[in-house]
């Protein structure tokens, strides 16, 4: 009596798989094969990349205290001493007013920035003695220049267009919120009335040049 074909094909399949696997889970070629782990699938990361990774994330931690451009830290320490400062300390406070002013700019903080540039004129008028001519120009120009940038960011950023800072200035170019420009305005015409136009000149000058430097520390 003939095996019917479709049993004979099942065990000829039946030896087949056993002579494939050997006793003890290995196959005829050798050892099982073992799925490799998620350590093993990609490259072995470097040493030197890890340490990389770790330097920059303390730099990315420390950016908002210690950068010298976006770093709190200088005005952090101004603003702690002059609260301790009594108010007959006139040139001290109106140091620590002029480096806060300066350095809230820097921050983009320009409404703060104002108000310690207005209090640095305030002190010089309170002042014992009458202060030099420098110092009082000094004073006023970058007060100026602190409310030329918070007009700037009130009209130009907040409300910026395609005329904005295109000259002539005309039209949705011209600032809605004038009060920093009428500001600025002001305090320069007062430089100009102190000084002569070559004076002015150098103040200019050496304003830029310090702001340079200072980039640079």
């Amino acid at each position: 009596m003939k095996q019917p074909r479709s049993f004979v094909t099942g065990l000829l399949l039946a030896a087949a798989a056993g002579c494939a696997q050997a006793p003890g889970g290995e196959t005829a070629g050798g050892p099982a094969a073992v799925a490799p782990t998620a350590a093993q699938s990609g490259p072995v990361e470097p040493e030197g990349h890890r340490r990389m990774i770790a330097l920059l994330d303390e730099i990315a931690a420390r950016a908002d205290v210690d950068n010298p451009f976006l770093g709190r830290l200088q005005t952090d320490e101004a603003r702690a001493e002059l609260k301790t400062l009594p108010d007959n300390e006139v040139a001290k406070r109106w140091f620590l007013n002029m480096y806060l002013g300066k350095n809230e700019l820097r921050l983009g903080h320009n409404e703060v920035a104002v108000e310690h540039y207005v209090e640095a004129n305030r002190l010089l008028g309170v002042a014992r003695d009458p202060p030099p001519k420098d110092k009082v120009a000094q004073t006023l120009f970058e007060t100026a220049v602190a409310y030329i940038r918070l007009g700037e960011a009130q009209n130009c950023v907040a409300r910026h267009t395609s005329e904005s800072c295109i000259f002539p200035i005309k039209g949705r170019g011209v600032h809605a919120d004038k009060r920093g420009a009428t500001a600025a305005l002001e305090y320069l015409e007062r430089v100009l009335a102190m000084l002569p136009p070559i004076g002015v000149v150098i103040l200019m000058q050496r304003w830029f040049v310090k702001g340079l430097v200072e980039a640079e520390k």
